[in-house]
């Protein structure tokens, strides 16, 4: 690129600018997104394909903006690598299938409840008030929900700006209004408050809130010829201090039914694919009651997790389990490599929050026989199951068969992150970490998927791609 015309930004790429001096730029054809520093991104629109290093040096500095011959080659050559600029080799790259999602099952819908939802009859959760919900989840808002705030009253917040923001929550989606994250306090609400609460919740009451703050964790399941579903993401990080003398997750129905008058909730269609099947919603539903059943009788000893895997799954947990452990630790060595990470953080770095994260994959790797965990995590493992089980957690992915062999992958890794002497904290992270996948960060299923059945995949990717 020395001596040659340096190629112009693709006009395709849509930019971001963020408060901290950087733009982020989607790229909708390789489904990524770039932070970029802004003085790079304004030296970049100067490139127009017809001028050399040496003929944009020169007209900037006649137009007295020193910037440097080497700075504009060094620029060129950093957003060429990435593929921003406008050449062949760009538009020959294969869109990065990794950082989207595969496709659920379930869809969102805006049918209103007609009945209170029910809840599973021993799920039980309250909320502590930790703030852990408020750091680094981006809150995706609507024109209603962001009509309710009065600005007015957070000034000594906010100041001169405004409380929501433009953002790029999926590489493969357009820019939406989010709440604004302080991102020099761990990617914190702008609304977090010192002690914990929430000011809009302080300030103006609990319905000025968005929708999603209202009702984390609870998800509502719409499913085909029953009552609809009220359940928990299992995301929650003090989910282990109320799930056994915590207040009946059903009595929040009412309150639920209110928020769900703008705020859509998830439906399942008729049949279900399992394993490559199409089965009746409630062939499938009885096939997930009796995976509970099992592990409810017979804990999560080594021997009731190969009995179940022979019943239900015909081996294939057992098949998959190196090759699970095995893709897992190169995933996360490849996020940590990539100049790029997936997701505004990867899964690398939830790895990193358990002590014994990699060491658990490598057990799975090296097919070492689960631990006894003590009585109390085992409940609590348990019981998130089910409520995993009854949600939409089989759902989340295209195929429930799979999605339930890489629910009891995640469970065995669990067990081997928290081992014989784990706590329930250290449980409750477990969960949310190794379930992640398959549960929450979606975008992250593909080495599992990959190591259940590869030609599944495959099939999964080129649909991605279509």
């Amino acid at each position: 690129m020395a001596n040659e015309p340096i190629p112009r930004l693709r006009t395709d790429l849509e930019v971001q600018p963020s408060d901290d001096g950087t733009v982020d730029v989607r790229d909708p054809h390789l489904l990524q997104v770039f932070t970029i520093p802004v003085e790079d991104y304004e030296l970049a629109q100067n490139f127009d394909g017809k001028r050399t290093a040496d003929e944009l040096h020169a007209q900037l500095k006649s137009a007295d903006r020193g910037t440097s011959r080497h700075r504009i080659q060094q620029v060129a050559e950093e957003l060429q690598d990435i593929f921003l600029l406008d050449t062949a080799e760009a538009w020959r790259q294969e869109p990065v299938v990794e950082n989207t999602a595969p496709w659920p099952q379930i869809s969102s819908t805006n049918r209103k409840l007609r009945v209170l939802p029910v809840a599973q009859s021993d799920a039980r959760w309250a909320c502590h008030a930790c703030g852990a919900c408020c750091h680094g989840l981006a809150v995706e808002i609507t024109e209603e929900e962001e009509d309710r705030i009065d600005p007015s009253l957070y000034r000594d917040i906010l100041g001169d700006r405004h409380f929501a923001v433009d953002a790029f929550i999926d590489p493969d989606q357009p820019a939406v209004r989010v709440l604004r994250q302080r991102p020099d306090e761990n990617e914190a609400c702008v609304f977090l408050m010192d002690d914990g609460l929430c000011a809009v919740h302080a300030r103006q009451g609990m319905e000025a809130k968005p929708d999603a703050c209202q009702i984390f964790p609870h998800v509502v399941l719409q499913v085909p010829g029953q009552k609809p579903r009220l359940t928990l993401r299992l995301n929650c990080e003090t989910m282990h201090e109320t799930f056994e003398a915590g207040p009946q997750v059903q009595g929040d129905a009412t309150s639920v039914m209110r928020i769900l008058e703008t705020s859509p909730s998830h439906e399942v269609p008729p049949t279900t694919r399992f394993f490559g099947k199409e089965l009746p919603f409630a062939e499938v539903d009885a096939k997930l009651d009796r995976l509970y059943a099992l592990l409810y009788e017979g804990g999560l000893t080594a021997e009731n997790l190969a009995r179940i895997d022979r019943l239900l799954f015909r081996g294939r947990v057992g098949r998959a389990r190196a090759r699970y452990g095995a893709r897992m630790l190169d995933y996360i060595d490849e996020e940590d490599q990539s100049p790029v990470p997936v997701e505004g953080g990867g899964y690398s770095a939830q790895v990193r929050r358990l002590r014994r994260g990699k060491e658990a994959f490598r057990a799975m790797r090296d097919d070492r026989p689960v631990p006894r965990v003590p009585p109390r995590v085992e409940k609590f493992f348990v019981g998130q199951i089910r409520n995993a089980l009854y949600g939409c957690g089989p759902w989340s992915l295209p195929d429930a068969g799979f999605a339930s062999v890489a629910l009891m992958l995640a469970l065995e890794a669990m067990i081997h992150a928290v081992g014989p002497k784990g706590r329930l904290k250290t449980a409750n992270t477990a969960f949310i970490v190794m379930s992640g996948p398959i549960l929450e960060m979606t975008a992250h299923a593909w080495p599992v998927l990959e190591a259940i059945d590869p030609r599944h995949a495959r099939w999964l990717r080129l649909r991605e791609e279509i």
